[in-house]
């Protein structure tokens, strides 16, 4: 199965802000924005695991939570915060540092073991990766 982090190659990647896993979960009010005042699709919640099998990063780990906090975590390069909103099939996350959310297309769909999340047309599958 080929697994990507097209969210994070556009987003937390380049976010200005890394921490620690341990300081990942607070998300600073001025964060905050219109992204958190939509909804989180309630089968987006929990941990997804993806990411290009031929990344040097390997995979990550993406956190949703109902009140809207994500989190994205990659053992080499750390962790990024944000907010995430979802408006139909469209989701916004805007990370922490960051002016401009980042959008992306997304569904999940049932797999051959579990369900699947495409973000952009890529895997993603329930868990964490480590």
């Amino acid at each position: 199965m080929i697994l990507a982090s097209a969210l994070l190659i556009s987003g937390a990647a380049t976010a200005t802000t890394t921490a620690t896993a341990t300081a990942a979960t607070a998300v600073p009010e001025e964060t905050q924005s219109s992204a958190e005042q939509s909804a989180v699709a309630e089968v987006l919640v929990g941990d997804w695991c993806g990411g290009l099998d031929s990344a040097p990063e390997g995979h990550w780990t993406y956190s949703f939570s109902r009140d809207g906090k994500f989190v994205a975590r990659n053992r080499q390069i750390g962790v990024a915060v944000g907010v995430v909103a979802t408006s139909g099939h469209t989701m916004q996350v805007l990370f922490q540092g960051r002016t401009a959310p980042v959008v992306s297309t997304w569904q999940v769909s049932p797999g051959p073991t579990g369900e699947i999340l495409l973000i952009n047309d890529i895997s993603y599958v329930r868990g964490a990766c480590d």
